[in-house]
């Protein structure tokens, strides 16, 4: 069950990520044309960046929480031999 949980907490990590990081990113280069590209459009892409890379840590964590659910339950419902 915790590792379910750490799994849909990590999981939900990655859609906020999305939402405090990229999203403002995204809505803010949709609106530059060439010739309105801000001087400090590093701050953008460092942003945009970390928050792709925060959701990555949070999709392995995600996965490796579930894989280990997964081997624990299997582990479980296995009859004990002898």
């Amino acid at each position: 069950m915790r590792a379910t949980l750490i799994a849909a907490i990590a999981s939900a990590g990655m859609i906020a990520t999305f939402l405090i990081f990229d999203n403002p990113v995204n809505a803010a280069l949709n609106a530059w044309t060439p010739s309105t590209i801000p001087p400090d459009w590093g701050s953008y892409r460092l942003r945009w960046e970390i928050g792709h890379a925060l959701a990555a840590i949070l999709s392995v964590i995600a996965l490796t929480a579930l894989l280990r659910a997964s081997l624990v339950e299997r582990d479980r419902s296995r009859p004990v031999k002898g």
